[in-house]
């Protein structure tokens, strides 16, 4: 007795699922004002620490310099439903204070392959920077946003949400 009216349900259930799936299918891809859009996130970050230049001095002395040398690799996710196309900007927090003041006073310009992230796809990159040795954390954001006075020739690309770029890591 039950299992007959659940019987009656399914096709309606089908019929109903499937013109969801169409409805938002035409909505999503189909759609000429274009929500077609990327949406870039920094997935994941490591380091190491490369030997630092060690200065020697006389009688064997070895002065440690205020900073240290670190490798990055970052790991950069379109997660959006179009391609990024044009290079890509990362910043990065110099020193302690503009962490806590969350300043981006570091840029790096990454030239893709092709000028071109599809959908759905990610990038390794690998930078080193100089960093303070009191350096506990870093921030890192991809595409941000650049202000006028640092002087760097970057406009920030069009994205479907922008809260997912920062990535804060600890050293």
């Amino acid at each position: 007795m039950y299992s007959g009216k659940l019987l009656l349900f399914y096709p309606v259930f089908l019929i109903s699922l499937l013109g969801f799936i169409v409805g938002c299918t035409a909505i999503k891809w189909n759609n000429p004002e274009g929500p077609l859009k990327p949406d870039l996130t920094i997935r994941k970050i490591s380091f190491r620490i490369l030997p630092s230049s060690l200065k020697k001095r006389p009688y064997g002395r070895v002065t440690i310099p205020p900073w240290v040398e670190r490798e990055f690799i970052l790991i950069i996710e379109n997660i959006g439903n179009g391609d990024w196309t044009g290079d890509l900007l990362i910043g990065y927090s110099r020193s302690e204070a503009e962490y806590r003041s969350r300043v981006l006073s570091g840029f790096r310009k990454i030239a893709l392959l092709n000028k071109r992230l599809p959908f759905a796809s990610r990038r390794e990159i690998v930078f080193t920077l100089k960093l303070a040795r009191e350096m506990k954390q870093i921030r890192f954001m991809v595409n941000p946003p650049v202000p006028d006075s640092l002087g760097v020739e970057f406009k920030r690309g069009e994205e479907s949400f922008y809260g997912n770029n920062e990535y804060i890591l600890k050293l």
